[in-house]
């Protein structure tokens, strides 16, 4: 009897040992899941706020009782941006979605709006200038050229881009042209722009192309300001019809190595005008024609009969896009 009671102590002993490792391991390893689990919710939680940069874009204000009256002064909205991204860009994308329609209740406002929101073509910063090089936004954003507007616009901009770097001047081009941005705020090419040099606007690589001048001439036969491109017999027929010359004397082009470019001044009330080509460069996206056209000083002594200046040149055979970019001057005759 003694012995069974000693053994059967002995089991309970060992079942209760059995049954309490069970509970602590079942403890143990829950502790080390919990732990496994907050540290992924840590990692979770660190991405997510990781993901997103917090910036401020700058918008004209004005609260229900009182009105804005420079219109350059702008005023901060928070926007969430990837950092992933280029910050100028990034920024400049948030700040032409506009305003959202909270802020507008609030007395925000501003001309950019989600129509547009992706007008910016390009955006490069280069010893504290910021060159924005926007898509044609003339029609979508019409009040601009007024003084109020391009006060607001500009200082919307360039306000932004000041907050986030060390921008201290900001310079704007549409489709790579700065002299289209300021005529059309009506500032025009001023020595505080660098007088719409399109230079910094280029994307990528420049080459200049050699060109062949194939004729020139004062008195043309088109009456409007036109560029051509030709690239067959019958553009060529056309373009060369454009100049006045005899058609004995239209060049034989072998189209599959080369193409004509012709550009006319169109019609002028006297003599004294002059157009031509100064340059051919490629683009790593197209090809860009340099045009310079020329206007008599009052001190120039000109021909009082009716001009159609033109320039006509040949290059190498392009797939390539060709754009067309005038720089103007003046003959001081001096």
């Amino acid at each position: 009897m003694i012995q069974y009671r000693s053994r059967g102590i002995v089991h309970l002993f060992l079942f209760f040992l059995f049954v309490v490792l069970v509970i602590g391991g079942a403890i143990f390893i829950s502790g080390k899941l919990g732990n496994t689990l907050d540290q992924s919710n840590q990692r979770a939680t660190s991405t997510i706020i990781s993901t997103s940069t917090r910036i401020h874009v700058f918008f004209s204000y004005a609260s229900s009782s009182s009105k804005q009256v420079d219109c350059s002064y702008v005023y901060p909205v928070e926007r969430s941006i990837d950092p992933a991204l280029e910050k100028e860009s990034a920024a400049l994308q948030a700040l032409f979605a506009g305003p959202t329609a909270e802020e507008q209740k609030r007395g925000f406002s501003s001309l950019f709006s989600k129509k547009t929101e992706h007008i910016l073509r390009s955006i490069r910063v280069q010893e504290g200038i910021a060159y924005v090089d926007l898509e044609d936004i003339r029609t979508s954003i019409p009040n601009v050229s007024a003084s109020c507007g391009s006060a607001a616009f500009l200082s919307q901009i360039g306000v932004t881009l000041k907050e986030l770097s060390d921008v201290r001047q900001v310079l704007f081009a549409i489709h790579g042209d700065p002299k289209t941005f300021y005529e059309w705020i009506q500032i025009g090419c001023t020595a505080e722009n660098n007088f719409c040099d399109a230079t910094p606007f280029r994307k990528g690589s420049v080459k200049t192309l050699p060109f062949e001048i194939v004729t020139q001439g004062m008195y043309g036969n088109q009456s409007r300001r036109e560029n051509r491109v030709a690239t067959n017999k019958d553009e060529l027929a056309l373009l060369w019809k454009k100049t006045a010359q005899p058609a004995s004397q239209m060049p034989k082009v072998n189209f599959s190595e080369n193409q004509l470019i012709g550009v006319f001044y169109g019609s002028k009330n006297t003599g004294g005008y002059e157009i031509k080509i100064i340059e051919v460069d490629e683009l790593d996206d197209g090809v860009e024609v340099i045009i310079k056209e020329t206007v008599p000083g009052k001190e120039c002594i000109v021909s009082q009969s009716m001009s159609q200046p033109f320039y006509v040149i040949q290059i190498q055979k392009t797939e390539k896009p060709i754009d067309f970019r005038t720089i103007e001057s003046t003959n001081s005759c001096s």
